[in-house]
């Protein structure tokens, strides 16, 4: 019974403080303040149509790339990018894709590791991707 009791009290204890409204002045967390690291297919073909300089990173295979990839595409497979990041400038926007999104999701993480600040994920990749594609003989 006594462990009921002290349990109970632990339980009401803690759900007050739950109810609590958090500070004013508490500090917003960093994700809070992050900006967007993705972009659509929508927003890229905007860019390109615009001629903004933006640099797109094709982190798929030389089978895939080859089969179809977006004209201002750079292939840099995803096996391969830590040995060539020389080839990725720091100081322009950096669109990442790769088939759905998963790939380039991973060469994203890899290139903040490195102190890339300014990239950005194609959400859902060549999949999600409406405008024209490069095929390759």
């Amino acid at each position: 019974m006594k462990c009921f009791i002290v349990a109970f009290f632990a339980v009401i204890g803690s759900s007050a403080h739950a109810s609590e409204k958090p500070s004013s002045t508490a500090p917003i967390a960093p994700a809070a303040q992050a900006k967007s690291t993705a972009i659509t297919a929508a927003e890229l073909q905007a860019a390109i149509d615009a001629k903004l300089p933006i640099v797109l990173i094709d982190v798929r295979t030389p089978e895939e790339f080859a089969a179809g990839h977006i004209a201002i595409a750079q292939l840099i497979p995803l096996d391969t990018i830590t040995q060539r990041m020389n080839e990725i400038p720091k100081d322009k926007e950096v669109i990442l894709m790769c088939r759905s999104g998963r790939r380039s999701g991973i060469a994203q993480e890899t290139l903040a590791r490195a102190g890339y600040s300014n990239t950005k994920n194609l959400m859902g990749g060549i999949l999600g991707w409406k405008g024209a594609v490069v095929k390759e003989q």
